[in-house]
């Protein structure tokens, strides 16, 4: 199942040009990978939350890779 996050990056998409619709989706990435750096730093890595985060992290930078192809 794609999380909240995940739908409203796609939401974004019908709203805005491509150049724009990348950088939120990179923003978004980078958020992310911030929050599971975050919680791997607090010591007890919760599989059960980084797991779908990683799954979501993943599932943008396939979006990034296809919106760079199609801009480039």
């Amino acid at each position: 199942m794609a999380s909240p996050l995940y739908f409203e990056v796609i939401y974004y998409e019908d709203q805005m040009d491509r150049g724009s619709y990348l950088k939120v989706l990179q923003t978004k990435h980078s958020e992310l990978d911030k929050r599971i750096l975050r919680q791997q730093k607090e010591g007890f890595i919760d599989n059960l939350n980084i797991i779908p985060l990683k799954k979501e992290k993943l599932k943008l930078k396939e979006e990034i890779n296809r919106y760079s192809r199609i801009k480039a």
